[in-house]
């Protein structure tokens, strides 16, 4: 008798190790597929993110370009349809034209479109906002710097002072709330301007 009470005592301490290994496995099991999923999460998380930045770039860059209208002083064009109907009558264009489209972008090329005009008020706030765009997104600052060196040949001094602006590195808006100390006076750094 003695002899089973110490096989039942074995027993049951085996069978109870084995639970609490089975236990250990379990939670081994479950901590290792439950950070699984979160890493897969994680990563579905990232793509998502990632496309909706590249989605806001293609709008940021999409009105960038229409701004671009503005400093390059165009407000839209208008393209009368008698002209085209008269263009049509006098057979300017030819069937031949339809096939070939850079012969026929060549031709409507020659023809004048009316574009309507933007007032300098509008050209020069265009300037300043192509900058601070540029200062405040990465993604639009080359595409700015090649719009301002294209604006030297129309507007040369205010091309400069907006592409020195973008090389240091300064934000229009901050350059003009941040008034600059006179030639002579004693400032210390973080300190007033004293008189």
């Amino acid at each position: 008798m003695a002899e089973a009470k110490e096989w039942i005592l074995v027993v049951t301490s085996v069978i109870t190790l084995l639970s609490i290994a089975a236990t250990a496995i379990s939670i081994a099991v479950g901590l290792v597929l439950a950070l699984r999923e979160y890493g897969l999460k994680q990563k579905a998380e990232a793509r998502a993110a990632n496309s909706e930045k590249v989605e806001t770039d293609v709008r940021l860059l999409k009105a960038f370009t229409e701004l671009l209208d503005l400093l390059n002083a165009r407000g839209g064009y208008h393209v009368s349809e008698k002209v085209i109907e008269e263009l049509f009558k006098r057979e300017v264009f030819t069937s031949a034209d339809f096939g070939k489209w850079e012969s026929f972008q060549k031709k409507m090329g020659e023809f004048p479109v009316i574009y309507l005009p933007v007032g300098n008020a509008a050209q020069d706030a265009a300037f300043a906002a192509v900058t601070t765009l540029a200062s405040r997104h990465e993604v639009l600052k080359e595409a700015a710097i090649q719009a301002l060196e294209t604006a030297r040949t129309f507007r040369p001094e205010l091309a400069e002072k907006y592409l020195q602006r973008i090389s240091e590195g300064v934000n229009s808006s901050e350059r003009l709330l941040t008034p600059e100390p006179p030639p002579n006076s004693r400032q210390t750094p973080g300190r007033p301007v004293l008189p």
